[in-house]
């Protein structure tokens, strides 16, 4: 029998029955959450911590320019189409009902009018492939899971709360319910060791890489190894940075002139690495500047958006050297 709770959720699915077909269990869907709502909204934050990262590195002094952040609004934008996607998929969730009659196994959706039919399957011995139980007493029960990359969606009775109603059906329709399979007891499968090999020759190349980088990049250098002092705009130079398309001429960058005393002694006139897309500053306007000892004409800026790159490259860097240390863990731990 069906429980009375649940006929008043589902109060007609003659629609989709088949002729002599009988609701034997029925329960509305209470988990909003899906194997495919995270991916979604991760991929949203991403997003945005990109775009944040633009807008930071177009407003600072010696940035892309403000012009970078409409040109890249299309960023936002997708952030934007995987929150909904992930709401329409939490939404679809909700009006998600299952069903048990003595043919078939339902998983069927309330539209406005009607009921559709997500997915169907005959009522079988291996009808179930896995089932698992949660510790709020909610029980999972997967007819088959689809593979879509590293992201598995599986499809069945999902978080279902009367659990000894359908078992006890489901065992009288012949269908075997298998072992419980409990997500804390799973073998975690450790990296190949071809996996961690290339793990390995990644954080080589990679650290590689940053030190070069470190060496050979003016502004790099100067932010690991520059020294700060105080410096005043003198003047302003426009170099021809390429010829902007569409607009008829040439694409202007602005490179403040720099007046400074090193620590060795005497003036140095140096040129900003970074520039502008308008002049930034006025003659006799005074700057946080960083300059290479051994080279005093180089300098720049002291803008806050200097620690950008290497903090992206430090993090790339530590991640792959702790997916490394973490895989060659794991797969000594199982030997």
């Amino acid at each position: 029998m069906q429980p009375a709770d649940t006929q008043a959720e589902t109060p007609d699915l003659s629609p989709i029955l088949q002729a002599g077909e009988e609701v034997l269990w029925s329960e509305p869907r209470q988990r909003a959450m899906d194997h495919a709502i995270p991916p979604l909204l991760l991929g949203a934050v991403v997003l945005l911590v990109i775009y944040a990262l633009i807008v930071w590195e177009s407003l600072s002094p010696g940035g892309l320019g403000e012009g970078c952040i409409w040109s890249m609004l299309f960023i936002p934008g997708l952030a934007l189409l995987c929150v909904l996607l992930a709401a329409l998929v939490a939404l679809r969730n909700r009006r998600t009902v299952y069903v048990l009659t003595q043919r078939r196994a339902l998983i069927c959706r309330r539209r406005i009018r009607k009921w559709r039919i997500d997915y169907e399957a005959p009522i079988a011995r291996d009808l179930i492939h896995t089932h698992c139980r949660a510790a709020d007493g909610t029980a999972d029960y997967i007819f088959e899971v689809h593979r879509f990359r590293r992201v598995q969606l599986p499809v069945g009775f999902i978080g279902v709360s009367s659990v000894q109603a359908l078992e006890s059906l489901l065992t009288a329709c012949g269908v075997r319910i298998p072992k419980q399979k409990n997500p804390a007891d799973q073998t975690d499968n450790p990296p190949s060791l071809s996996h961690l090999f290339f793990a390995f020759a990644a954080f080589v190349a990679m650290l590689s890489f940053c030190i070069h980088e470190s060496k050979s990049d003016p502004e790099l250098m100067l932010t690991l190894y520059g020294e700060p002092a105080i410096a005043t705009v003198v003047a302003h130079r426009h170099i021809v940075a390429r010829e902007a398309r569409g607009s008829g001429g040439p694409l202007l960058r602005y490179h403040p002139v720099l007046q400074f005393s090193p620590a060795s002694g005497g003036t140095t006139i140096a040129i900003d690495l970074l520039s502008d897309e308008d002049p930034a500053g006025k003659p006799g306007d005074q700057v946080e500047i960083l300059y290479s000892p051994q080279n005093p004409t180089l300098a720049m800026r002291a803008t806050s958006h200097r620690f950008e790159r290497p903090a992206i490259l430090l993090a790339i860097l530590l991640g792959l050297l702790w997916y490394f240390l973490n895989g060659l863990r794991r797969h000594y731990l199982q030997q």
